[in-house]
Formats: C-alpha cells, structure tokens, sequence
C-alpha cells in the first residue's frame, strides 16, 4: 500500500489524500476525491470528512467554525450548521432578521436567489476517513 493513491475495500473505495503532518498548520483543507470536492478536518487528534460545498447556496464550507464539544459545523456564510457525524442539519440559514428581509427582497428580481430562500434544510455529505501509517485516507462508497 505504500505507493498506492487508491484501493477498494469492500463497497468502499479510499483514497490517499494527505500526509497527517500536512495538517499541523492547515487543519481544513480541500481535496478532490472521485469528482467529490471533500473538505477533511482535523479536530484534536480526529479527522472528519464533508462534501465542502453547504448545500444551500454552494458555498466553501473551508473556513466554517468547528465545534469539538457538539462536533456540529457551521457554514461560515449563513450559519447553517450540520452534524459532522451524520450530516444532518442542526439550525438552517440562521441569519439576523434583516438580512432575510433582503435575501425575500432580492428573491423579488432572481430566480437563483429565490430557490435559495425557498430551498428545504438540506443534509451535508458525510464520508469516511482513517488514518494508514502517516496518511489520510478518505472513503466514498463506490455503486453495486
């Protein structure tokens, strides 16, 4: 496995993302695993794996504020926040009562802005991750 960058196990194909080490001073970074856009998460001495674009309006969750205690993840845009372990929602676009009167406002002239004003709370993507020697491996389940 030393040189390999990939390898199924199971229904589960892992690839080879990072050196543990590259996460001593980056603890978010993005990575691009089997035309996924993964955003893996160093926390303590734990690595978590989410699809890194909230689903609510596309935007990096790189960035976003981690808490370790309630391992909930907020979207730095628009305060959405997920279960790092599930990825279901926890609170849906919590933002001051003033921006959402802009946001229906703006709804009025974009047809964009008004799917995402009228969008349902809707999960993150949760992948798996393990630690092999000194590296991080991430797994998405491949089809039957």
């Amino acid at each position: 496995m030393k040189d390999k960058k990939e390898f199924l196990e199971g229904d589960i194909l892992w690839t080879n993302v990072a050196k543990i080490s590259s996460f001593t001073k980056k603890n978010q970074q993005v990575f691009n695993v089997n035309r996924n856009e993964i955003l893996v998460i160093k926390t303590n001495d734990n690595f978590k794996a989410i699809q890194n674009r909230c689903p609510h309006a596309g935007l990096s969750m790189k960035g976003s504020k981690f808490n370790t205690e309630t391992e909930i993840i907020t979207c730095k845009w628009h305060k959405t926040s997920f279960c790092s372990k599930t990825g279901d929602v926890k609170k849906w676009v919590d933002v001051s009562t003033f921006e959402k009167k802009i946001a229906h406002f703006l709804a009025r002239f974009s047809k964009k802005m008004k799917q995402m004003v009228e969008m349902n709370p809707t999960p993150i993507e949760i992948f798996i991750v393990k630690e092999i020697k000194e590296d991080i491996w991430v797994g998405i389940e491949v089809g039957n």
